[in-house]
């Protein structure tokens, strides 16, 4: 009787550890999701926009290149300043949603922080400019007396970048460019006074 006592206890004791350990691997896991998803959106976030694109790097070549395109929000602080950081959110989420269903299986896109999104892709470069054209219509949106649109830049790996480090730089470094050309109704407004 003493060891079939001892016995039960046994595999209570051992029911109890691997229900434990079935939840902490399931923690675990869902605590590593959580790192790299962006929470508002849903979308990769840096770090999981780093794992992907080092996870891409040894399948790039000149005859089967890496698109790397940034997205910058222009007129999303005038928005979020107008209508409430809920309502910002809100945007951002819905525009996220669009972008992540506009490249589909065929790239993966990000939330890089604040109103900045990113798009990867292993694509020919006639592919990839209709890509990033589908891209800035899904990142663009109005309503009465606001519109959001965006600014691009975008990069090709290996030809134009050798590393992901460069091809970041690449691409913001288009997109900011391309940012700083346009003049905007508030500029307009301001230099009309």
């Amino acid at each position: 009787m003493t060891i079939l006592l001892l016995l039960l206890a046994f595999v209570v004791f051992y029911r109890r550890a691997w229900t434990a350990r079935a939840e902490n691997v399931r923690l675990l896991l869902a605590s590593q999701d959580e790192a790299i998803t962006d929470p508002l959106t849903g979308l990769g976030n840096r770090r999981a926009f780093k794992r992907d694109l080092e996870q891409l790097l040894p399948t790039v070549s000149l005859q089967d290149e890496l698109l790397v395109a940034m997205f910058d929000l222009d007129g999303f602080k005038q928005y979020n300043d107008t209508f409430g950081h809920a309502a910002g959110d809100a945007l951002l989420a819905r525009l996220a949603g669009s972008l992540n269903g506009t490249v589909g299986a065929s790239a993966s896109a990000y939330r890089m922080g604040g109103d900045e999104f990113c798009v990867v892709a292993q694509i020919g470069i006639r592919a990839g400019d209709q890509l990033v054209r589908s891209a800035v219509l899904a990142l663009t949106d109005a309503g009465e007396g606001w519109s959001i649109g965006c600014s691009w830049g975008m990069a090709w790996m290996p030809s134009e970048a050798t590393g992901a480090s460069d091809a970041l730089r690449l691409a913001d470094e288009r997109m900011y460019g391309q940012k700083a050309g346009r003049v905007t109704a508030g500029y307009q407004a301001t230099a009309a006074l």
